[in-house]
């Protein structure tokens, strides 16, 4: 496993073709995980963290940062500043953390991965575990509309589910409905 830290100010970092632990530390920084299980830190600052091919784990830390993972299983955490977290492919934990986060979710059109530790091993979703009525967002991506959705209840968890393919979009944790007003139509 590799070690990458950045400086004080702005940092342009790539990982390598293996695991890496990134610290960007302060300043507005735009980290690339490369290939590999990648864990990526921002700290301070607004940052663009991207962990690429890998399952990985990006954790944003303070101010308002853009997470995302990459094609493969991922933990994202937003922590604190008012987040934006895309999953992308694969089965994704996301976690926003303190203040107003964004949830990006869109189709996959990919074969159907297994976690064991979730309660929905047969849905190939983003798993949204810390979603707040009227102060979290979630945005379609993709030309999905609101209108496109089957929102059901299950368990005491909503599930989001895509009415024109049959995909299962997002697992949202806790939370019994959802509401147009929580949602970001595709632009």
């Amino acid at each position: 496993m590799t070690n990458i830290e950045g400086t004080p100010g702005f940092d342009l970092i790539e990982g390598t073709q293996i695991s890496d632990r990134i610290f960007a530390f302060e300043g507005f920084d735009i980290v690339y995980g490369m290939s590999g299980d990648d864990f990526l830190s921002g700290n301070q600052e607004t940052d663009i963290l991207n962990g690429g091919l890998g399952s990985d784990t990006i954790y944003g830390g303070k101010d308002s940062d853009f997470l995302e993972g990459g094609p493969d299983n991922d933990w994202i955490f937003g922590d604190l500043g008012n987040d934006t977290l895309h999953g992308d492919e694969g089965n994704n934990i996301l976690t926003g953390g303190s203040e107003d986060d964004v949830f990006a979710i869109g189709r996959e059109n990919g074969d159907t991965i297994f976690l064991p530790m979730i309660r929905y091993p047969q849905l190939n979703a983003e798993i949204i575990t810390d979603f707040g009525n009227g102060q979290d967002l979630i945005k379609l991506l993709e030309g999905i509309t609101f209108d496109d959705l089957i929102i059901f209840e299950q368990a005491g968890d909503t599930i989001i589910q895509d009415s024109l393919t049959g995909e299962y979009l997002a697992i949202v944790r806790g939370v019994s409905q959802l509401q147009r007003e929580d949602f970001i139509p595709f632009t």
